[in-house]
């Protein structure tokens, strides 16, 4: 595979990726979310969506699979404590 190959695969991962951010942020705001943020970055790593919901703030990681539970593996334990720890700045 070459590297023309491999730019073309990771664009296409990168558009469905920021698709899959867009569809979650319209399921939230369906769900009475206000989106504060897409893509919020802090020194300590990327947040996909920040929401608040009345009191409630949460914190998205975003994975585009096929399936729920293919979708809660890919967060990693890495990612849910940097996920956590750029939520606490």
């Amino acid at each position: 595979m070459g590297d023309k190959d491999l730019t073309a695969i990771k664009r296409k991962a990168l558009r469905r990726g920021r698709m899959s951010e867009y569809v979650a942020a319209a399921f939230l705001m369906l769900k009475g979310y206000r989106i504060l943020a897409l893509r919020h970055r802090t020194r300590l790593g990327e947040i996909d969506i920040v929401a608040r919901k009345g009191d409630l703030a949460v914190f998205v990681e975003v994975k585009a699979r096929h399936g729920e539970t293919a979708a809660i593996d890919a967060v990693s334990l890495t990612a849910q404590k940097r996920i956590r720890a750029a939520s606490d700045l």
